[in-house]
């Protein structure tokens, strides 16, 4: 259930989350203070889009859909990927597969390989998204870190960002302040991702992916005031 915090003081309500954050016992997720509100962590993350290792090997490999055009993933290859490459690579290759293009092709099954190579281009196109799969790859669940017990100073500066943004409502101007402060913050971690992930320190990687996941929520959060 939801704690709404209304018009009281928002200091409660950091002793309220820092217990939720810190001791498991009582809520038993990870919890985000968002717009007045408590969210746990598994309400955001959309656990739908992570496979178990056993179906992911049974689909395609998102890299080598797009093999020829992409470079490999980390650590053989680079972290970051030519978007433009990427995106003419997906182009090119659904056009094969419209109707009037693939004929003699099973309906059903173009259908199902254009649905999976959209699925394959989202994900590798944004960072987030792009470094949970190749955690994936590796065998490694994206959202297991715990991050309360491996980086409290982290979430502390989380609550600490919630509280701007809840005293900076009524400033458009704060709220833009607040934003380019969180664009860099995601970069800084995109550039942490990169560096673990290309020199395979998997532990590191997987708490700055968890990491860059808490500040994509604080950039939807400041885009909905």
């Amino acid at each position: 259930m939801l704690k709404q915090a209304g018009n009281q003081s928002f200091r409660p309500f950091i002793s309220f989350a820092q217990k939720s954050l810190f001791n498991r016992q009582i809520t038993g997720n990870h919890w985000i203070f968002a717009r007045f509100k408590f969210y746990p962590l598994n309400k955001i993350v959309n656990y739908n889009h992570f496979h178990s290792s056993s179906c992911q090997s049974e689909a395609k490999n998102f890299y080598k859909q797009f093999e020829g055009d992409i470079s490999d993933p980390p650590p053989k290859g680079p972290f970051d990927i030519d978007l433009g490459a990427l995106k003419s690579s997906y182009l090119r290759k659904m056009k094969t597969l419209h109707p009037d293009v693939a004929q003699g092709k099973d309906a059903a099954l173009a259908q199902r390989d254009s649905a999976e190579l959209s699925k394959a281009y989202n994900t590798l196109k944004a960072p987030l998204t792009r470094a949970e799969y190749i955690l994936q790859l590796q065998g490694i669940n994206p959202v297991s870190e715990d991050i309360s017990n491996s980086d409290p100073e982290f979430l502390m500066e989380i609550m600490d960002v919630h509280e701007n943004i809840s005293a900076s409502r009524d400033s458009p101007e704060k709220l833009l302040q607040l934003s380019q402060e969180n664009q860099g913050r995601k970069v800084q971690e995109i550039n942490e991702i990169r560096k673990a992930m290309e020199s395979s320190n998997w532990d590191s990687a997987l708490l700055y992916v968890n990491r860059l996941r808490y500040w994509n929520t604080i950039d939807k959060i400041l885009h909905d005031l």
